[in-house]
């Protein structure tokens, strides 16, 4: 069971993967700063040179404890080694905007979701090739999607009104080998809607729920899986003030 949780304050995002051994908290100042179980701090993330990017605006830890992904103020992802405290992958801002949210969707290193402000929600592959990271980009959900489709993207593209996605959550996989990777689906919250997009085997938009009347404007969506005794799946949303 992964359980993330993402708390921002006015000087710290912190990212803390349970049940993983490590907490990361990354700071207005653009520094993650690695912490064990017993408050012992392991690494320090970050220099001068990521200071430029902004204070740290989303993180988030890989499965395995591999890497750190952190999301910065101007837009920039980049993606650290834990064990090693070396800078992996810097991936520059196309749109430069704060990231919201940040998540790896596979039990890998190499799968990462990111929303921004703008409304725009992309998905990365890493790769090594030649000993170089490489990364593929997909826009999954964009403002300006209906202008820029043509029909060979079009069923690998999300069609929705522009929103800023302020939480990710993703559902992982069954520890059956009958559901193993059957789908990948991840949970997106806005101040108006939930949505839960199907990202393998095919994208697709599974399920769209549209805040409740009665529910403030003011309050800040977050959302969480969880499980019912009938081993159905269960999406849980938290708003809070």
């Amino acid at each position: 069971m992964h359980c993330g949780k993402h708390l921002k304050f006015s000087l710290l995002r912190i990212g803390k993967v349970l049940p993983s051994k490590y907490i990361a908290i990354g700071t207005s100042h653009a520094i993650v700063l690695l912490y064990d179980m017993s408050q012992t701090n392991l690494q320090t993330f970050g220099s001068s040179k990521e200071q430029e990017y902004g204070a740290i605006t989303a993180i988030d830890m890989s499965l395995r404890d591999e890497c750190l992904a952190c999301g910065y103020e101007n837009g920039n992802i980049i993606l650290w080694s834990i064990q090693k405290g070396d800078l992996l992958k810097m991936i520059p801002a196309t749109e430069k905007s704060p990231v919201l949210a940040l998540k790896f969707w596979k039990e890998t290193k190499n799968n990462l979701i990111s929303s921004n402000a703008k409304g725009v929600v992309n998905l990365y592959k890493l790769d090594v090739i030649l000993f170089q990271w490489v990364v593929e980009k997909k826009v999954l959900l964009s403002p300006s999607n209906e202008k820029k489709m043509n029909k060979e993207n079009q069923k690998n593209t999300i069609d929705e009104l522009p929103e800023a996605f302020f939480s990710i959550q993703v559902l992982k996989p069954e520890s059956s080998e009958e559901n193993k990777n059957k789908y990948s689906l991840v949970a997106l919250v806005s101040m108006r809607m939930i949505l839960v997009v199907s990202l393998e085997p095919v994208i697709s938009k599974v399920f769209r729920y549209e805040r409740p009347f009665e529910t403030s404007i003011s309050c800040a969506p977050s959302v969480s899986w969880g499980k019912l005794p009938t081993s159905s799946k269960l999406l849980k949303v938290y708003c809070k003030k």
